[in-house]
């Protein structure tokens, strides 16, 4: 019985064929049933800038959530197969967390992104808290706990080359404010004062390794 219950429906409306073949390969690649194939076969970030540069200029709204996995550094290090094993089985949970809503992509190692295509930005908000709670339910691995800390932003409320930015930064918020949440741009000032220390006291590249 295969595990993947969710295969992208696209419109040739929303977007070219060649976009619409980028998008689905991963789905159809794991279909046959093992986690770990769709976590190799997912897209990485080369296919996911011209994604988001083709939806950027084919749809009305894009919603970008960038997850980055909590304390997943120690796993791998204390045991790097079993990591992997994770890694797998936590991506496998936000494909079909996602379903037809969205388009996932591994980003970089154990960071992953998602694009929704012209949905609320109350809805992409609330995709990106279904899929925190899913994550932290199957995170839990002997003695250790894998959660994801998450941004969010919009576009066109953010311009388009931007939007990767700015969500990185609500990503390293929600790592310096405790982990395991989502936050959402725009950034409060609040979130934005707590940033600029953090960038001050340690630099910005610092930052992302250290959280």
């Amino acid at each position: 019985r295969t595990e993947i219950t969710h295969v992208h429906e696209l419109s040739d409306k929303q977007l070219s064929a060649d976009l619409a073949m980028i998008l689905l390969r991963h789905s159809e690649n794991a279909g046959r049933g093992d986690k770990k194939l769709l976590l190799y076969e997912l897209k990485t970030n080369r296919h996911f800038h011209g994604a988001l540069a083709e939806l950027l200029d084919r749809t009305q709204t894009v919603g970008l959530i960038y997850l980055d996995f909590d304390r997943f550094t120690e796993l791998k290090i204390a045991d790097h197969h079993r990591s992997e094993e994770v890694l797998a089985n936590l991506a496998q949970t936000i494909f079909n967390v996602i379903g037809h809503r969205g388009h996932l992509f591994r980003y970089a190692g154990d960071e992953f992104a998602v694009l929704v295509p012209n949905r609320p930005d109350e809805q992409v908000l609330e995709l990106a808290e279904e899929i925190r709670a899913a994550v932290e339910s199957a995170g839990a691995f002997e003695d250790h706990q894998i959660t994801t800390s998450v941004g969010v932003g919009y576009a066109p409320k953010i311009p388009g080359y931007e939007l990767l930015s700015r969500v990185y930064d609500a990503v390293y918020v929600a790592k310096l404010t405790g982990k395991n949440r989502v936050v959402a741009c725009p950034l409060s000032a609040e979130q934005v004062a707590i940033l600029s220390e953090a960038y001050t006291q340690i630099g910005r590249a610092s930052c992302r390794e250290r959280v």
